[in-house]
């Protein structure tokens, strides 16, 4: 409803969407609940509900939360996050991220976590008519690539792009393919 008050709000009709992890299921709702300004959707590293292991994974996350802060929850979230490649080779931008996250206030983050775990759309997404594509890094440990095929199975005609050594931010570790799927599949649409 935000993003559509934002859509409104800038006297926009109807705009592709583009989402990442938790902004791809807000992405999902989005075209569920507002079909007529949704134009093309893409989805990346998300999923259509949590289920028990991101579930636990998010609950243990708001608890690090609270004894660390922002700083402290990135380091434990950066394996499952990042590639072993992009691990290994660029530690001074994830220090960077990380100094970021601790830098945001924590009810906030805990927020986003908590509202993920409410997510579940599975039984709606083939109600999606937006074109759709969905795309995965191939290494992601946090959604991983069998959430994208679910996806790309249940949204009619939506099609699916692996993006190899590649973990869950692809714009980040792999800009040049990200952006060029992305500006592919929406100058069709």
């Amino acid at each position: 409803d935000d993003l559509h008050r934002l859509i409104v709000g800038i006297g926009l009709r109807r705009v592709h969407v583009v989402g990442l992890s938790l902004g791809g299921m807000i992405a999902q709702a989005f075209a569920l609940k507002y079909p007529a300004q949704t134009g093309a959707l893409v989805l990346c590293s998300t999923v259509s509900r949590i289920e028990p292991a991101m579930e636990r994974f998010l609950k243990t996350w708001v608890r690090v939360l609270g004894v660390g802060g922002g700083g402290l929850a990135f380091e434990v979230a950066e394996p499952l996050l990042f590639s072993e490649w992009y691990l290994r080779e660029h530690g001074e931008i994830l220090k960077g991220l990380q100094a970021n996250v601790a830098r945001q206030p924590v009810a906030a983050l805990a927020h986003l976590a908590q509202g993920a775990l409410l997510h579940n759309l599975d039984g709606q997404i083939e109600l999606i008519r937006a074109p759709t594509l969905v795309l995965a890094g191939e290494e992601d440990l946090l959604t991983p690539v069998r959430h994208a095929r679910h996806l790309s199975q249940q949204i009619p005609g939506a099609q699916l792009i692996v993006i190899p050594a590649c973990g869950h931010v692809s714009p980040l570790e792999r800009p040049a393919l990200f952006n060029e799927s992305v500006f592919q599949f929406l100058r069709r649409h």
